[in-house]
């Protein structure tokens, strides 16, 4: 008996739910292993699927590696080990023949080139010029564009890289002060009116309030809300995750990113609607369901706000690849290092 749509949702929000930090209210933090989540994993999956999400570096840089190396705490054997483990699972080099190198010749010297350590304020030494001018002849005219471009969901980089917008001091605010606000403990002066309603009633009424007052994007979140008010929260996400033509394949990822701009918020909230006995008095109604619906509508209102100011098809953003390209000099540069 085939699932229906309901259940299928829900078991997306369990499994974004079990992949966000375990943060209890601040009365009664303690250290936890952000890595639970990942322990059925093979470890350096575990560590890039971490990394991703956490914004983090899980290894070293190259150049560490390379110090350890010279201080004999790495040895060559350690290298080659590496290297034939590596060639288990990828070993198709097929342009390997006209170098005339081993795969095990070729991996070994891409480890000590420069290309490996190489970063914009350093520059790589050219030490045989005639080989240099060979390699620049042999690509001079030609680009590579590689293939593996992530494709982005998200508008947010864009935003950020293109036109000067950051959400750490437009929508984060809003999303703190809102979050905040409802979750109080009775540190408030006032009590919160909607301390016996769900967090989508309350959030729904603090846009309407503030939209005479608030900024562009606030405007346009107002009339989302209008929009929404009467619907459910899974309305609310599967309705603007379609509009915005995002996969369902991709809806774990597209909102975990999301969620994952504030954390430990996102954390507290789960931890609030399965443990509400962690709570210092007692545990707004809050769901996991409601706070991602609010800052899905807080995210899509600040992408249809710059849309509309730069006239840019929100189609063309979201699912966008932003190809790398190499040119002439940096295939040059490839293939001097390799061949000497």
């Amino acid at each position: 008996m085939p699932s229906s749509p309901t259940t299928d949702f829900d078991k997306l929000i369990e499994k974004i739910r079990v992949k966000l930090p375990i943060q209890n209210p601040l009365h009664s933090y303690v250290h936890n292993n952000i890595l639970l989540m990942f322990e059925g994993k093979d470890f350096h999956d575990a560590l890039a699927e971490a990394a991703k999400l956490y914004r983090a570096r899980a290894y070293w840089p190259m150049a560490k590696y390379l110090e350890r190396f010279h201080e004999g705490k790495i040895i060559e054997q350690d290298i080659f080990d590496g290297i034939e483990h590596y060639l288990g699972n990828y070993n198709n080099f097929k342009f390997l023949d006209k170098l005339g190198l081993t795969a095990k010749e070729f991996m070994y010297r891409l480890m000590f080139s420069d290309l490996a350590f190489h970063d914009d304020e350093t520059q790589p030494v050219i030490d045989d010029k005639r080989l240099w001018d060979a390699c620049m002849e042999k690509v001079q005219g030609q680009q590579l564009t590689l293939k593996r471009s992530p494709i982005k969901w998200r508008a947010k980089e864009y935003w950020e890289n293109y036109h000067n917008e950051t959400v750490a001091s437009s929508t984060q605010p809003h999303i703190i002060r809102i979050t905040s606000s409802y979750l109080d403990q009775g540190q408030s002066f006032w009590q919160n009116p909607f301390v016996t309603k769900d967090f989508w009633s309350f959030f729904c009424a603090d846009t309407m309030a503030i939209a005479p007052f608030g900024s562009g994007w606030q405007k346009i979140l107002a009339e989302k809300v209008s929009v929404y008010q009467n619907k459910s929260s899974q309305e609310v996400i599967e309705t603007e995750l379609e509009k915005m033509s995002i996969p369902r394949a991709e809806w774990e990822s597209y909102l975990l990113e999301m969620l994952f701009d504030l954390k430990g918020w996102a954390g507290m909230v789960s931890k609030l609607e399965v443990e509400p006995w962690q709570a210092t008095v007692k545990a707004p109604n809050i769901k996991l369901v409601d706070y991602i619906a609010g800052i899905l509508l807080i995210e899509s209102s600040l992408d249809s706000f710059h849309s509309r100011e730069q006239s840019i098809d929100l189609s063309l953003i979201y699912g966008r690849t932003e190809p790398i390209e190499l040119h002439p000099y940096a295939l040059a540069l490839a293939l001097y290092q390799i061949t000497t």
